[in-house]
């Protein structure tokens, strides 16, 4: 475990705990983890970033580039009334408030579109710039089916500078 994965998951959870407000599911905290796997027996959702990758690469001649990456997951136990389209009638408004919620995530790392303000920077003096995302929006649909449990997994790369 490189030191810098432990810096780059402290300020991304320091970064999206000053975020809560900014989303449509304010009732959460993130958490760093080594384990991001949880038997939810209650409701309440879970945003977790666990450390991924780090590789290093020749950028150019004489510089050293490195990228790390970080999974941020998001879990939360499914109500009772709602449904995973496994067993009708289908009332897909949680699921469609989590499916959004992981999106806005996923904009907030790497936007659509430009963002005025620049790209998702975080870390002293914005060592951390996030350069690429990858969602799975439904990760384990046997936890759905099994432990009515929503799992999702977005895969961030950033560059050290």
């Amino acid at each position: 475990m490189s030191a810098e994965l432990v810096e780059l998951q402290t300020a991304f959870v320091t970064d999206l705990a000053g975020r809560v407000g900014d989303f449509s599911l304010t009732d959460w905290e993130p958490k760093r983890a080594y384990v991001p796997k949880f038997d939810l027996k209650t409701r309440g959702l879970q945003v977790v970033v666990t450390p991924a990758s780090r590789s290093k690469s020749d950028a150019t001649r004489g510089v050293r580039g490195r990228r790390l990456e970080v999974y941020v997951g998001v879990l939360e136990k499914l109500d009772a009334t709602s449904s995973d389209q496994i067993s009708p009638p289908a009332d897909l408004t949680q699921l469609d408030g989590l499916v959004e919620f992981v999106e806005a995530l996923d904009r907030l790392f790497v936007p659509d579109t430009p963002s005025v303000s620049g790209p998702y920077r975080i870390g002293t003096a914005g060592k951390f710039r996030a350069v690429e995302s990858a969602l799975v929006p439904l990760y384990d649909l046997e936890w759905m089916e099994t432990r009515r449990q929503f799992a999702s997994v977005n895969k961030v790369t950033f560059e050290v500078f």
